[in-house]
This record gives C-alpha cells, sequence and structure tokens, in this order.
C-alpha cells in the first residue's frame, strides 16, 4: 500500500522531471529568442544598403532643396550622364507619370545626345499618348554603376514616389577592383540573405574587403589599363572570385525586387543586350603549350581560314577541333559563331553568346547575369520583366546582335535606343502599368529629326570619333581600321586609297594607330591564308603594335 510519502515523492519527481524538461527546451530555444531578438532590434535600426559582400560608402545622386510640399530635386552626382538635371517635386503631384531610369552608360545613352536616348523617346511618346498628365522620364544613369551601386541610387528614387523604376544594369560588375572574401559563404547568403543578422554578420566579420569610395570609383584607371594590355582581370580568371560577381551581382538585383516590393512600387527589370556578332572577346584563356598548342593552332588558324576564304563549313569544322582541344578559349567560339552564322544561326548565337561568357576581360553582361534577371521577374510579382536580350536577337540583322544595333560592345545606337523604349512601353501596357493609351496615338517610334533631318549617329563626327578611340582601345583591329576608312571619308569626302597615309594634320594615335595595325592586320592575314609569311616580319609588327598600345594607351582612362 502506497503512503501520502511516496505519493509525495512521486509528485516531486514527475514535477523535477517536467522543470528538467523545460529546461532542456529553454536551453535549446534561447539561441533563436536571442537570434530574433537581435533580429527584430536590427530591422528597427538598419541601414538596407548594407551590403555583406562588400563594405560601400553610401553617396548622394540627388541635391534637395525646400522643405516640405515645396521641397524640389535634381541629380547632382558629377558621374551621371545627364542634361535633364532640372529640378523636380519631390512629393509627385497626382495628375504627374514619373519614371526614372537607372543603371551604367548603356542606359543613360552614351555616347548619343540626351535626345536621342530611350528615355527621350519614351518621354515624347508618353506627352503625346497623355496630354492630360505631366509626364516626366528622368534618367538617372550613371558611368560605370555596377548593380551593388545601383541599388543605392535605386533605395534613393523610392523616396520619391516614381509610378514605375526601369533597371538596366549589368555592364559594369567587373569594372572596380575589389576581392572577395576567401570563403564561400553562397549557400547561407542563398538561404538567409534576407535576415539583418546576417548581413550584420557578414559585413563585419565576412573578410571584406576595404571600403569602396561612394562619391568616386576606385580602380577604374588600372582596370582600363588592363583592357588596353589584354590583360585578365582577376575577377573572372579565379572561379571562386567569378562565382561571387555571379551571386553579389543576383543578391543586389534580388534587394532591388524585395524593396520595391516593400514599398508597392512597380520596377521594370531589363535583361541586358550586348554586342555579340562584331566584338572579338578581349582576354582567351588557353592553358596548352607544346605540341598541343601547335596541333590546336593549327586547327584554329584552318578554321580562320574558312572563314576569310567564305568556306563556312569546312572552317566550322576545324574551329570545332580547335574548341575540342581547348574548350576554355573564347575567340575560338567568336569565329564558330561566325561561321555557323550562315547555316545555322540558332547554333551561332549560342557560340557567340559563348564567346562573351568566356572573356577573361569582360566589359559585356554575361548571360548568368541575364538568367537571374528571368528568374527574378518571374519569382516577385512587382517586378516586370523587358526581356531586351531576347528583343535585340529578335530584331537583329543576322540573327545576332551586333552593329546593326549597337555603337560599340554595349551601347546602343539609336535604332537600339529606340527598340529599348518600344520595349519598356510594351511592358508597361502588358502589365497594366499605364492608363488606356489613345487609339490615335502611333504605338511605333521614330528617329527624332532636327530642321527636318532624322538623326544619324553615322553622321555625328564627335560619336564616331569616340569609337575610333573605344575600337582601338578594346583591341577591335578590324572594326578600327574600318573606322579610320570611314572617318576620313566623312572629312575629306573620298575613300582611303590603298597604301595611303591619313593627312599629315590628323591627331597622331590616330595617324601611328592606322599605320601600326593595318602593317599587322595584313601580315596576319596572310599568315592565317598560308602565304609566305616572314616569322621575324610578323613579330616586328606584333611588336610596334605593343609599341604603339604603351605609348598611347599607358594608364586607362574613363
Amino acid at each position: 500500500m502506497r503512503t501520502d510519502d511516496d505519493a509525495l515523492k512521486t509528485r516531486r519527481s514527475s514535477l523535477s522531471h517536467r522543470k528538467l524538461l523545460l529546461f532542456r527546451c529553454l536551453t535549446v530555444l534561447l539561441p533563436f529568442i536571442l537570434l530574433g531578438s537581435v533580429e527584430m532590434a536590427l530591422r528597427l535600426v538598419s541601414d538596407k544598403a548594407v551590403d555583406p559582400f562588400i563594405d560601400i560608402a553610401p553617396f548622394q545622386m540627388f541635391e534637395v532643396v525646400g522643405t516640405g510640399n515645396a521641397s524640389r530635386a535634381r541629380i547632382n552626382h558629377k558621374l551621371a550622364y545627364s542634361a535633364q538635371n532640372d529640378y523636380f517635386s519631390v512629393h509627385r503631384p497626382a495628375d504627374t507619370i514619373r519614371i526614372f531610369c537607372v543603371g551604367g552608360s548603356a542606359c543613360a545613352g552614351w555616347p548619343l545626345p540626351v535626345e536621342q536616348t530611350f528615355s527621350t523617346y519614351l518621354q515624347d511618346y508618353l506627352e503625346q499618348a497623355f496630354p492630360d498628365q505631366r509626364v516626366e522620364v528622368i534618367n538617372v544613369a550613371t558611368h560605370g554603376l555596377a548593380s551593388y551601386r545601383v541599388r543605392s541610387i535605386f533605395e534613393e528614387l523610392l523616396e520619391f514616389d516614381p509610378t514605375a523604376i526601369v533597371v538596366y544594369s549589368g555592364n559594369n560588375e567587373f569594372l572596380e577592383e575589389r576581392r572577395y572574401t576567401a570563403y564561400d559563404l553562397k549557400g547561407l547568403v542563398d538561404r538567409t540573405s534576407s535576415l539583418e543578422t546576417v548581413r550584420w554578420f557578414r559585413a563585419r566579420f565576412g573578410g571584406l574587403q576595404s571600403e569602396l569610395s561612394g562619391d568616386e570609383l576606385n580602380g577604374i584607371a588600372r582596370t582600363f589599363f588592363k583592357k588596353a594590355q589584354q590583360q585578365a582581370l582577376e575577377l573572372r580568371s579565379d572561379p571562386k572570385q567569378f562565382e561571387q560577381v555571379k551571386s553579389h551581382y543576383r543578391y543586389s538585383m534580388e534587394c532591388i525586387a524585395s524593396e520595391a516590393g516593400e514599398k508597392g512600387i512597380p520596377v521594370l527589370l531589363c535583361t541586358v543586350p550586348v554586342n555579340l556578332r562584331d566584338w572579338i572577346p578581349l582576354v582567351s584563356y588557353n592553358r596548352l603549350a607544346g605540341e598541343e598548342r601547335a596541333e590546336w593552332q593549327k586547327s584554329y588558324n584552318m578554321g580562320l581560314r574558312g572563314f576569310l576564304n567564305q568556306k563556312h563549313e569546312e572552317g566550322a569544322a576545324c574551329m570545332a577541333q580547335a574548341i575540342e582541344l581547348e574548350p576554355e578559349h573564347a575567340e575560338s567560339y567568336f569565329w564558330m559563331g561566325r561561321l555557323l552564322e550562315f547555316s545555322d544561326r540558332e547554333k551561332a548565337l549560342e557560340y557567340s553568346q559563348r564567346a562573351c561568357d568566356l572573356d577573361y576581360n569582360p566589359f559585356r553582361a554575361i548571360s548568368d547575369f541575364n538568367d537571374s534577371l528571368r528568374s527574378i521577374a518571374n519569382e516577385t510579382p512587382e517586378v516586370h520583366l523587358v526581356d531586351l536580350a531576347a528583343a535585340f536577337t529578335r530584331e537583329s540583322k543576322n540573327g545576332i546582335p551586333g552593329f546593326d544595333l549597337f555603337l560599340d560592345y554595349v551601347h546602343p545606337n539609336t535604332q537600339g535606343h529606340l527598340l529599348v523604349a518600344e520595349e519598356v512601353l510594351g511592358a508597361m501596357e502588358t502589365q497594366g502599368l499605364l492608363p488606356l493609351i489613345r487609339n490615335d496615338v502611333s504605338h511605333r517610334m521614330t528617329v527624332r529629326s532636327a530642321n527636318g533631318v532624322p538623326y544619324d549617329a553615322k553622321r555625328d563626327a564627335a560619336v564616331q570619333n569616340r569609337m575610333l578611340n573605344l575600337y582601338l582601345y578594346n583591341h577591335q583591329m578590324q572594326a578600327a581600321l574600318e573606322q579610320f576608312k570611314y572617318l576620313h571619308r566623312m572629312v575629306m569626302g573620298r575613300t582611303l586609297a590603298p597604301g595611303e597615309s591619313l593627312p599629315a594634320g590628323w591627331p597622331p594615335k590616330f595617324i601611328e594607330g592606322y599605320e601600326v595595325l593595318r602593317e599587322y592586320e595584313a601580315l596576319y592575314v596572310s599568315w592565317i591564308l598560308g602565304e609566305l609569311v616572314d616569322p621575324s616580319e610578323l613579330e616586328t609588327a606584333k611588336t610596334r603594335v605593343d609599341a604603339y598600345y604603351d605609348t598611347y594607351f599607358p594608364y586607362g582612362t574613363f
């Protein structure tokens, strides 16, 4: 028979077990409780501009004057490429359509006049379509901005109550010299990037580099010098750094999407079109040496010979052998694209894109960036995709975007800007971001005219001169030689005769450049075609080209 003491002991034992269980549960839950408390505290005081990948100083794009409803703002950052620096009201009036465009120089419209950029064409169209409303299409795009800097500006734009924001960014992700943490937290960031505690931890203990300036871009000259010297960039050639660049880009764009969602502001996220057909990769990796290198060089040369002789099928077979021997060599894919263009444009596009992606000194958006944008748009209701990359491919003359839509490697020409404007407008209409457009307004945009003459960048001497400098700088020898001839016809009214030099009054950089490039190009083509070429003569010509770059491009400029 149990006594009262036995019952009391049983109750005490049961209570002790409960306390022990409760203590153990609290011990397990305590870190999560503390984490939750810290997370809530950080959310109250956090600065959304904190970046877990790099430590970047804040910078301001706008100058604001006045207070209250009378406050006005304008762009005042020194790297902004815009003549539209008029003040606008901080508080958007009810009858105003306000659209911001943000990104790098391709979004800004460089080097075209402001009136020939897509944002101006969009402004013109909306003013015609909505005569009873005030229209503000404000291009905030800025030279050299990578996505992590675009994000900082984007957060400023949210405070100005925009109707929508167009984001067109992805060509400058390798521009600033930086180094990411040596260990890989990509999986952790992917799963927990929305937590302020993770952002705080990585920003302070993640082995981040020194602070990037907010007012100016660091390391630009050194990076551009590496372009002139055709040197690989560590951010691209180091596989771990390369993966971090891609992760950082996606993270920045995801933040833009989520922050817009919190404010309920529509974002038009543009994939980034680039010149794939007419821009040769700057740096091509080749690991081969000795007999393997000689075998590869033979196949590569025979592939080029097929292109020059218009024997495209034979050339493609030889270039395929070169790619099999060295599957990472970017320029092999470029020429394979050109060879296949005449028989299989779909495959030609694939090879051309691969050439861009393999460039070890990349200043064009890679396909992984565009894939990230499509994925983000698909996952985020407030984000509307404007697939410019697909549109440029669709509208290009050869099925591969080239000089028909671009001035250089990433900057659209006038026709390219018209296409951007039409695609952005189409996305806004499809997604219901605008009121119904009047039936009597044409959906097709036309080139702006001056004195009745439509603008043509080919007749704009300032633009063509800048293009020549870019072709030279980026070792686009054939494009540069063609541009020399074009400028001579524009200025002198006639074609350069074979063997003729440029006029004596032209800049020395152009006179000497034409001579050394013409000499080297002629010898190189003869060598590829199997003609008798003295190897020492070809080497001397190449040495003259290198000396030319040392003289006229001693250090990068921006």
